[in-house]
């Protein structure tokens, strides 16, 4: 650590004490002088307050005591222990009684807690093993690269009007019963009703497809299929598919797909349903809806919301899970309960962990991370790692002695947590805010804050209202690349219902002096005033 650190640290802790003790000297000559008196001469003299019950101290009491060159603080004590009178110092107020003195308090003792905040592995994403699929889970521009392209002819429009238009090689017959099965089916023989017991094996329908166990279609479906196990069609779906376990569709799927657990289709431009998983190889232009999990290679059009997960290769408009949301590039919004994860994020992400390579949208959760932010992230915790702002402070101000804050997020929104105390009373407190930077030159830069700090008055947490709103700005110096010194002035706005156990006033005692005090016929009270912070920044990576 650098001598010039050492010195600016033991400087702020001489201006610290010097600051809660205070180094006025007074005298106090009074012989056989009455209490009231003392007091009103003591108040006029040093604009003290005195809080006190005239049934519980005797102000006809006579007053000698003899003292030069001592701080107000020795002086009073010492007045009140030769006289008997029980005393407690509240800011800038004296309560008073009769009564023995006071025992003296146990000094506090700090306890550090290190909160180690452990991010949760992020899984890889599903990758899709069958080659067929390879060229059109990838985007134009790499599909020429791999110069594969044969497939894409295997879905062109071309292949629907042979299903509608009777030729010389294919057959259209009205039904088709099969008991259980008919594997010799010709792929070019179409039914507009099939029906099989157990399960068919047909080579095209066009009204509507039922099996006892499973329907199997070698080329094109138009209409309706159900089976209680399984339904599949070799090349496109135009209609509606319903099975108790699977329904597959090799081509595309113009309509709708339910199953009691897995959905497949090489592109989808209508509706996928099952309590199970869905997927898709190519395009998704519609929805995908499952209760534990989908995947797809590109939702760019379309909506996924799944229970657990949703998984997408290449660009995702809306994922919504209850655990898991995971895309290259995201273009629209990802909501989850647990963890949103993208390469680049153009949209929202709204989660409890957020996580984005490159951050062009909005973050908002509990924790947020990012590599690179040109948007915003709003979170508990945010952290980025290239360009960020990062940083720990020691501080002290009029109204909290001592203060430390932690400072980390982008340099145009990061967010503050703080906790401090008041050496003079019992008062300590926490607070949390927002904060942004703005540089003036390579040295100096101006940071503005509005901060939200909860005060409580004595050793435990008191839930009453007792609330410092704080708007302060401050003037930063750059030692080095590591340290900082700041200056700048704050706004304070006080709102306190808390009411003073032994006096009954209303209002925080950590406030030095107020512009406002108004207590209104709520008992609330509000104050008002101006004060200055300063002290020294650290950057943490």
């Amino acid at each position: 650590m650098r001598p010039s650190f050492l010195l600016l640290l033991l400087t702020i802790c001489l201006c610290s004490l010097h600051f809660a003790q205070g180094q006025t000297l007074i005298d106090l000559n009074y012989n056989n002088r009455s209490l009231s008196d003392v007091l009103a001469d003591l108040e006029k003299k040093h604009k003290l307050r005195f809080s006190y019950s005239q049934n519980k101290l005797e102000l006809k009491r006579g007053i000698n005591i003899y003292l030069r060159q001592k701080t107000l603080d020795i002086a009073l004590k010492s007045m009140f222990d030769q006289n008997n009178i029980s005393y407690s110092q509240i800011g800038q107020q004296w309560v008073l009684k009769n009564g023995n003195k006071p025992e003296p308090q146990k000094k506090k003792t700090e306890n550090t807690v290190n909160v180690k905040t452990v991010l949760p592995k992020i899984s890889e994403p599903l990758q899709i093993e069958k080659k067929e699929y390879r060229p059109i889970l990838l985007d134009e521009q790499q599909s020429s690269d791999l110069k594969i392209e044969h497939h894409k002819t295997e879905f062109k429009p071309e292949v629907h009007p042979p299903l509608f238009n009777a030729s010389k090689k294919q057959n259209i017959h009205f039904l088709q019963f099969s008991a259980i099965g008919n594997t010799n089916a010709s792929s070019f023989r179409t039914n507009r009703i099939g029906i099989s017991l157990l399960w068919g094996v047909h080579g095209s329908s066009k009204v509507f497809e039922i099996a006892g166990i499973g329907s199997v279609l070698r080329k094109n479906m138009q209409g309706f299929q159900f089976s209680p196990i399984f339904n599949s069609v070799g090349i496109n779906t135009y209609g509606f598919q319903l099975a108790g376990i699977m329904s597959s569709t090799a081509g595309k799927l113009k309509g709708l797909q339910v199953s009691g657990l897995f959905n497949f289709a090489n592109e989808v431009s209508g509706m996928q349903i099952s309590p199970g998983f869905n997927m898709t190889t190519a395009d998704l232009n519609g929805i995908q809806l499952a209760g534990i999990g989908n995947i797809s290679a590109n939702a760019d059009q379309a909506a996924q919301a799944a229970g657990l997960f949703n998984l997408c290769k290449a660009n995702a408009n809306v994922q919504i899970s209850g655990f898991y949301n995971k895309t290259k590039r995201l273009k629209g919004i990802q909501v989850c309960a647990g963890i949103n994860e993208a390469d680049e994020s153009s949209g929202v992400q709204m989660g409890f962990v957020n996580r984005a390579k490159m951050l062009k949208g909005v973050q908002m959760g509990f924790i947020n991370f990012a590599d690179t932010v040109e948007g915003v992230s709003l979170g508990f915790i945010n952290i980025v790692r290239a360009g960020g702002y990062n940083k720990i402070e020691a501080s002290f101000s009029e109204s909290m002695h001592v203060l430390m804050s932690l400072k980390i997020g982008s340099r145009n929104m990061y967010q503050v947590c703080q906790g401090g105390f008041n050496l003079k009373g019992k008062a300590w407190g926490l607070g949390w805010g927002l904060g942004s930077v703005f540089n003036l030159n390579r040295r100096w830069q101006i940071n503005s804050e509005a901060v939200l700090m909860h005060i409580n008055e004595d050793i435990h947490w008191n839930p009453v209202l007792n609330l410092n709103t704080q708007l302060r700005a401050g003037f930063e110096y750059k030692l080095d690349k590591e340290f900082s010194l700041y200056l700048g002035p704050t706004a304070n706005f006080m709102l306190s219902r808390y009411r003073d156990k032994e006096t009954g006033i209303i209002g925080s005692s950590v406030p030095m002096y107020s512009i406002v005090d108004h207590t209104d016929r709520y008992n609330t009270n509000f104050r008002f005033w101006i004060g200055l912070q300063t002290g020294m920044r650290m950057r943490l990576w």
